[in-house]
């Protein structure tokens, strides 16, 4: 290597253009680099849906759900399986490995799928397979206005929906809340029992009046001409006139209208979204996953001001959600945060260095950057708050390598060496230690892009820009910085720069430690079993924080079911309360729909009538009332627990990982009501603990549906076939779409339907014979009972299930929580018949923390294999790692005063410590070992290395906490404790290390000389 280092020095200037060509080409790669919110996370599931009309929940759990579950676990990715059987639709979840090839897992579901078609029942739907979990829309933006009605807001919708889809980077747009309009023909039930008609008869005739055959051509001297027969209805009024009816005896003409009202309306229970109080369409558009979202987000902006100008002026258009700007808003914090970070380490470089070696060092900073730019680039990894939390975290460490080097190089140039033997001779020598230090710190984070499952997607581009970072450093300091300093050093510029009085201080406590180093040593153990013993136990453990974005969520079920004007008139009281706040900025409302998902990790729920979704936007700046989300959602949701009557509404924030609750708890057995039973009871006990909040259990109760009970052979002795009553009650109580009204050049459904209200009114509906064209009531060949069913069945690998969960207040755990229950609550309940599963945030914590215990070891094992082939020693080493457990001193201790959780990402702090604080013993090992072969002694060459090697380990130190204070000061909660763990560990292990790597050194010393006094 030093002839590579002599080249550079004698090649400066070649070595130098090349760093500037880095630079330009890193200032590219950062203006190509996608910008995204947060890192795309590869989600290891599919969910295939099957509609199976009329089928009852047990049925479709029987003929459909059981079959697909079965198929699905053939394929060799497959891990486990959910599922949910209801009325008329059967939904599962598949999930893989984490380490699965997802396109092969996908074509293999597929193939199982169309295999499993055969062997479901007729009537049944193909199957819909969705392998697109994650995809979440990247903006959400309503159109309302006082007085509008949907078809308008659709006509103006529809106009902008074809004006963003053509935008570059926009792959796919989608309106939602577009109600369209239907022709509904009502007919007059008792009016059609006294003729000789039926539903289905009218349904045919509607049908075939309203339909448009090819009729061929005739030719002739002109040539070929097509022949068309008008068959669409051309007026509303040709509805109404549609004959139905002929009187055999006086030749009377029935029409439609005297048996039915027909009117162009609103369809009828259909989902629905409203901005506010005002009905509304919501324009959905998704960003292409390897675009730069931020000059999208504008061209969107200006697209819908260039919109503006044609539309009414009252029309309103709401960004309910708009990644562009959140993710330009978190770029711009974390760059400030970067080039803060950047600063403080540059000023700590001049502060503790002469100016031109300080110069020197800190021009290696941008260098460094720039590469570690251009490799991002190439290697697709995004700017997002993951990445750019790693470029903060290497900042204050991409200098290090280059002060050691600098300093080195301006000691031997103040000692009278030439500046290019000064560069050359200081580079060389130190070329080897600095490769193994940054061996060392790369060993501590190359086992992280291991990490499996979500988590290591998610975190997976922190390692790889430190990765970037820290190699970059190691070119710059070894090849860079000596050519470039012997352009600039000079003698008289001081190299012990605001270090005296400080180092005095320290070489006292050093000599002291030394004199009475079982003190010492037994102090540091000290230190280290309070920590363990003391500090760790009081730390709160967490997963993952909440999403940092300003957005609530409120998930309403409401206890009347099958209304979805009731359950709108449920939202609009959520809405009004919401509107009351003065932090609650906007309220968007989907009824009978989840609306789109515009967050990875959000949980789409099957549209249902008595669900609502409200979106709400806020800003707790607006008052002084609340310091966190977290407060102002547990003050919301202690609000509508208060005044909701008849629904139970959730508040809930954007979650990092896919565990929506804190708290999951499955009961698992094939009795329903064993499950019910069991599960209202933990239900009942969680709420019970303290702490817990939102406490629910998907066990419903018992909803009833009437049962057409026919008497099969009375009615076939009638002429009366089962399909004769299924298809008449269904037309008249479900309604029929069997032909079409154009208008405009827009179709519109043509409905029929009954007038029906009551059930005296279904039971004297009279049901034509499809073989004899008799007439009978319904009542005279079936009963009508009303009976309880199941609303729907949930199973979680292939068994029956019902899911409780909770939320946590603020300041307490869900471990806490889950150990309460699974400890103490669950030896006062009856578990006969049923087994629990906990499934929340402490099986995540458990995991996730195992893996990353699993990875610590890993790490341990290859820095010492790394430093033992650098050592050619045992001890050595073993030595060096002994600051690993010094560091955790001051880790847990920084956590402890901030108050601040041993979070996922705490941890992975604590984990990537052990490469860096192993880097400051490396440099007095190597200084020990280079004193001893030229034959000073154990004391005196350990007092010299920390003499020596005080300033540089100092300033890359400090560098390197500077570099971190940015982040820990931060609002990020995901990366704050991080950061702190991070500082917390480097400055106390820093302090320790020059004073116990020196002890111990000399203790194992002092011990093999006397085992070897011994031996002889």
């Amino acid at each position: 290597m030093k002839n590579l280092i002599r080249i550079a020095v004698e090649q400066r200037k070649i070595v130098l253009f090349m760093a500037l060509l880095a630079a330009i080409l890193g200032i590219y790669s950062y203006m190509m680099i996608p910008k995204q919110e947060n890192p795309h996370i590869k989600v290891t599931a599919s969910m295939v849906t099957t509609l199976y009309p009329g089928a009852s929940p047990q049925d479709m759990e029987e003929l459909v759900t059981k079959k697909i579950e079965d198929a699905v676990s053939e394929i060799s990715e497959f891990k486990q399986v959910s599922s949910e059987s209801a009325k008329n639709v059967s939904v599962v979840i598949v999930e893989y490995h984490n380490d699965a090839d997802i396109d092969k897992a996908n074509q293999a579901l597929r193939e199982k799928i169309n295999r499993v078609k055969g062997q479901l029942p007729k009537g049944c739907l193909e199957p819909e397979i969705d392998t697109d979990l994650a995809e979440a829309a990247g903006m959400l933006i309503s159109l309302s206005g006082e007085g509008y009605t949907y078809e308008q807001l659709s006509y103006y919708a529809e106009a902008i929906e074809d004006a963003i889809a053509g935008i570059d980077g926009i792959y796919k747009t989608k309106l939602v809340g577009n109600v369209d309009k239907q022709i509904t023909v009502k007919v007059d039930t008792d009016r059609l029992n006294q003729l000789d008609l039926s539903f289905g008869e009218i349904n045919q005739i509607l049908y075939a009046q309203n339909v448009e055959i090819p009729n061929g051509a005739l030719e002739n001297e002109a040539g070929k001409l097509y022949v068309r027969a008008k068959g669409f209805y051309q007026s509303i009024e040709d509805i109404k006139n549609t004959i139905v009816g002929v009187s055999p005896e006086n030749g009377g003409i029935l029409r439609l209208k005297d048996i039915a009202t027909i009117e162009m309306e609103l369809k009828e229970d259909v989902e629905k979204t409203k901005q506010g109080e005002q009905s509304a369409v919501i324009l959905t558009g998704y960003f292409k996953e390897d675009k730069n979202i931020i000059p999208i987000g504008k061209k969107v902006r200006e697209t819908l001001e260039s919109l503006k100008k044609n539309l009414p002026q009252d029309l309103i258009l709401t960004e309910v959600i708009f990644q562009p700007e959140d993710v330009q808003k978190s770029m711009k914090g974390f760059t400030t945060n970067l080039i803060l970070g950047m600063v403080l380490v540059i000023v700590v470089i001049f502060i503790g260095m002469g100016f031109r070696n300080a110069l020197v060092v800190a021009m290696g900073i941008p260098f460094a950057v720039a590469v570690t730019f251009i490799a991002m680039k190439a290697t697709q990894v995004t700017f997002q708050s993951v990445s750019l939390a790693g470029l903060i975290i290497a900042l204050g460490m991409i200098v290090d390598n280059t002060i050691v080097i600098s300093d080195g190089i301006a000691v031997r140039y103040s000692n009278g060496e030439s500046k290019r033997e000064a560069a050359i001779n200081a580079t060389g020598a130190a070329a080897m230690p600095v490769f193994t230090s940054t061996l060392t710190t790369l060993a501590a984070f190359v086992p992280l892009l291991f990490i499996p499952g979500d988590v290591g997607s998610f975190l997976s581009s922190l390692p790889k820009v430190v990765i970037y970072a820290l190699t970059a450093s190691f070119i710059s300091a070894v090849f860079v910085t000596p050519a470039l300093l012997t352009m600039v050093i000079k003698r008289k510029e001081s190299t012990d720069k605001g270090t005296g009085k400080i180092k005095e201080r320290f070489m006292a406590l050093l000599q002291l430690g030394i004199k009475r180093k079982g003190r010492t040593l037994a102090v540091a153990l000290l230190l280290f079993l309070l920590t363990v013993g003391v500090v760790m136990p009081q730390l709160k453990v967490a997963f993952f924080p909440k999403a940092d974005k300003d957005v609530l969520y409120i998930d309403t079920f409401v206890e009347k079911v099958g209304d979805l004007k009731h359950t709108e008139k449920i939202a609009g009281q959520i809405n009004q309360l919401m509107l009351e706040e003065p932090e609650i900025l906007d309220v968007t409302t989907g009824i009978g729909t989840s609306m789109p998902k515009f967050y990875t990790t959000m949980m789409p729920f099957p549209n249902k009538e008595n669900y609502t979704r409200a979106i709400l936007k806020f800003d707790i700046k607006k008052s002084r009332r609340f310091k966190t989300k977290t407060e102002l959602a547990l003050y919301l949701q202690e609000k509508l627990d208060a005044q909701m009557i008849g629904a139970a509404a959730t508040v809930k924030m954007l979650e990092m990982t896919d565990t929506e609750t804190p708290v999951v708890i499955r009961v698992l057995g094939e009795d329903m009501n064993r499950l019910k039973a069991v599960s209202w009871e933990l239900e009942k006990r969680l709420k019970d603990t303290p702490g817990t909040i939102n406490v629910k259990s998907n066990a419903s109760e018992n909803t009833f549906e009437y049962l057409i009970d026919a008497d099969t052979d009375k009615a076939v002795m009638m002429g009366i076939l089962n399909s004769d009553i299924q298809q008449e009650v269904s037309t008249a109580l479900f309604g029929s779409r069997n032909a079409v009204f154009r208008k405009a050049a827009k179709e519109y459904d043509i409905q029929l339907i009954s007038n029906m209200k009551r059930v005296n009114e279904l039971e004297n509906l009279a049901i034509k014979s499809s073989i004899t064209g008799e007439k009978v009531l319904l009542k005279q060949v079936a009963q009508i009972k009303l009976e309880p069913q199941i609303d729907s069945i949930r199973r979680f690998k292939k068994q029956r299930s019902v899911l409780v969960t909770s939320d946590v207040k603020p300041g307490f755990s869900p471990v806490d929580v889950e150990n309460h229950i699974e400890n103490v609550a669950l030896k006062d309940i009856d578990l006969d018949g049923v087994k629990i599963v906990f499934d929340g945030e402490r099986e995540k914590i458990g995991e996730n923390f195992s893996n990353m215990g699993a990875l610590g070891i890993l790490i341990f094992f290859l820095i010492y294999s790394i430093l033992l082939i650098e050592f050619q020693s045992f001890i050595e080493p073993f030595i060096i790692l002994l600051t690993v457990p010094l560091s955790l001193i001051g880790s847990m201790l920084g956590l402890w005063i901030f108050r601040k959780p041993l979070s996922l990402t705490a941890l992975l702090g604590v984990i990537s410590l052990m490469g860096i604080v192993v880097n400051n013993a490396i440099l007095l090992i190597d200084y020990i070992k280079d004193a001893r072969k030229q034959g000073d002694g154990s004391e005196e060459a350990c007092i010299n290395a920390v003499n020596l090697r005080f300033r540089p380990i100092m300033l890359s130190s400090i560098t390197t906490l500077m570099g971190l204070v940015p982040l820990a000061v931060s609002a990020s909660e995901l990366f704050s404790p991080m950061a702190i763990a991070l500082m917390g560990g480097l400055m106390v292990s820093t302090l320790l290390t020059m004073i116990i790597i020196p002890v111990i050194y000399l203790s194992f010393e002092s011990f093999k000389n006397r085992f070897a006094v011994k031996a002889t």
